[in-house]
Order: structure tokens, then C-alpha cells, then sequence
């Protein structure tokens, strides 16, 4: 289930609000005006992270063209809207349209729009959510991940930064791409390449000890 609204007009632009309202994760579009398709830019968003079940907005013209409710009904998704002078049924979009005109009215001036834009959503996306149980970030709730920022920078880099998501990825990579982890244990004969002279060849060895994860005392037999 997905919220929509329109905010605007902020800075000389109107702008097409898209929040989830499982994970809080919003998307913004701005527009030149809110006369624009509504529907190509929905469907855009769409693309990017599938159809949702429910779709509420408000009945502006926008939403209630012939167009738009084609769009929806060709693509299984249920159009609510909520009655004329009762915004606090579409809470979800109107809550962040707030939010996101404070947020924009402070960036004025300091970067352009479209760059304050940009600004304001990673920064929401990213920012632990105080009201949710977990305190996740809208990230956490969509994407199932952290999103890296510049405040990464800030912080020392652990041995093992990855979590256990991560960790099946890379093993999936490499299980996938052919790439294979041999182990060998002390005693084993094995073939190294001996760089000792003008030219490297292969010569027997014998391993004496286990010095990494991958890396090994070998003693050669020449």
C-alpha cells in the first residue's frame, strides 16, 4: 500500500510525493506543474520497484483521468481516494509533504533545488525512524539494508564490516562466477610457482604451516 500527494508550490516547482507505508520509503518527483501526467510518473516508479496492491491519493484531476485509472486497473493495483476536505485519510503522503517542505524551505539557498532534492532523501532514507519499534531506517524497512553515506567516512572500518546479508551475497558471487576456495593442511604436497629465478616455474613443495585464509608456508623441494 502506497501514498501519493502533490506538494507544491515550493520554490517556483510542484513535486509528486510516493511514500510506502510499511517502510516509511518515500520517492519524489518534481514537476513543472501539477496539470503534468501524473500517470507516466507513477509508472516510472513503479518500474523501478513493482506494482503495489493499494494506491491512495487524493481526487485531483490528476488521479481521477481516465488515463490514470486504466493505468491502475491494467496493473492489478487497487485505486483508493479520499473524500474532498478530509486530508487526514491520505495521513501517510500528507505527514511527509510537511516534513519535506520544512526540510526544503531550510535548504533554500544553499544548494540548488534539485541538489537539495537529492540531500533531503538520502537523508531520510537513511535516518533510524524513532517511532518504529526497531528504530529502523525507511532503508532498513524497503531495502532490507543500511544505506552507505558520507557519515561512513566518519567511522573506523571493522575487520568484518559485512552482516550476515551480505555474507550470502558474496558467497552466492562467487559460487556462481566459478570461483573456488581451496584448502590445504600442513603436510599436503602441492605445486607452487617459484619466482626465484630469471623465470618463474612451477616446482613441488611440501606445506609447513597455515600462515592466512588462503596463504601457506610452502618448503620446496629444489
Amino acid at each position: 500500500r502506497v501514498h501519493a500527494d502533490f506538494a507544491g508550490l515550493i520554490n517556483g516547482a510542484y513535486y509528486l510525493v510516493i511514500v510506502d507505508a510499511y517502510s516509511k520509503w518515500p520517492e519524489i518527483v518534481q514537476m513543472n506543474s501539477t496539470s503534468s501526467s501524473a500517470t507516466i510518473r507513477v509508472r516510472k516508479i513503479f518500474a523501478q520497484f513493482g506494482n503495489p496492491q493499494k494506491l491512495v491519493t487524493d481526487n485531483g484531476t490528476q488521479f481521477t483521468s481516465t488515463l490514470f485509472k486504466e493505468s491502475c486497473r491494467a496493473s492489478g493495483i487497487t485505486h483508493l481516494r479520499w473524500p474532498p476536505f478530509h486530508p487526514q485519510s491520505n495521513g501517510q503522503a500528507e505527514r511527509f509533504v510537511n516534513t519535506f517542505k520544512r526540510a526544503l524551505t531550510k535548504l533554500k539557498g544553499e544548494e540548488p533545488t534539485t541538489d537539495a532534492l537529492q540531500t533531503f532523501l538520502m537523508t531520510y532514507h537513511s535516518t533510524p525512524c524513532p517511532s518504529e519499534p526497531d528504530r529502523a531506517s525507511p532503508a532498513e524497512h524497503f531495502l532490507e539494508r543500511r544505506l552507505r553515506t558520507i557519515f561512513e567516512l566518519m567511522t573506523p572500518s571493522a575487520d568484518n564490516p559485512v552482516g550476515p546479508r551480505a555474507s550470502k551475497m558474496k558467497e552466492q558471487f562467487s559460487r556462481r562466477h566459478g570461483v573456488r576456495c581451496r584448502h590445504f593442511e600442513v603436510g599436503d604436497v602441492i605445486y607452487v610457482k617459484d619466482y626465484r629465478g630469471p623465470k618463474s616455474t612451477w616446482t613441488s613443495g611440501i606445506i609447513e604451516r597455515k600462515t592466512g585464509n588462503a596463504t601457506y608456508t610452502v618448503r620446496c623441494r629444489k
